[in-house]
């Protein structure tokens, strides 16, 4: 691919488009005109946006290659819908998704209880998650809370 970008863009801004052979805008992705479905309860609506849908793409990208993924960022930015939008999508028949929400409380014996109640034994030590499946296991807020004098991480 041969390609300037205009000056007012990044590398970030595109995405290749394999069958055009060409950069493309991630605008051209997000739908024109989007509405929720009536029944959708606010709390699950996730407006598609250049963000949203660059994120939701590059994640399911690396969770189909095997890969870990970290989203980090500020609080209030999406990271947990768009995870959860993205592990909502997944092949049932391939991939099973566990969804852990850490808290100043969560120990390390409540998180192995977790993860082992989600697997199966497959030989004598060794486990894995039913059906034959791969994991996807989203751990939300994984940074534990800094504590203030107010002692709010522990509520």
């Amino acid at each position: 691919i041969d390609q300037q970008l205009p000056p007012s863009q990044t590398v970030y801004d595109y995405f290749v488009e394999p069958s055009r052979r060409d950069l493309v805008m991630w605008d051209q992705k997000v739908p024109a005109a989007w509405k929720p479905q009536p029944d959708t309860p606010f709390f699950k609506i996730l407006v598609p946006t250049v963000d949203t849908v660059r994120n939701s793409f590059i994640i399911k990208s690396l969770i189909h290659g095997r890969y870990h993924v970290l989203c980090t960022g500020h609080t209030g930015t999406g990271k947990t819908a768009v995870v959860q939008s993205v592990l909502s999508t997944l092949d049932e028949q391939h991939l099973s998704s566990m969804v852990m929400n850490f808290s100043a409380q969560t120990s390390s014996a409540r998180t192995q209880e977790i993860i082992e109640s989600r697997m199966e034994k497959r030989a004598k030590n060794k486990f894995g998650p039913s059906g034959g499946k791969q994991l996807v296991a989203f751990v939300d807020d994984l940074n534990m809370p800094k504590k203030d004098g107010f002692r709010s991480e522990e509520r």
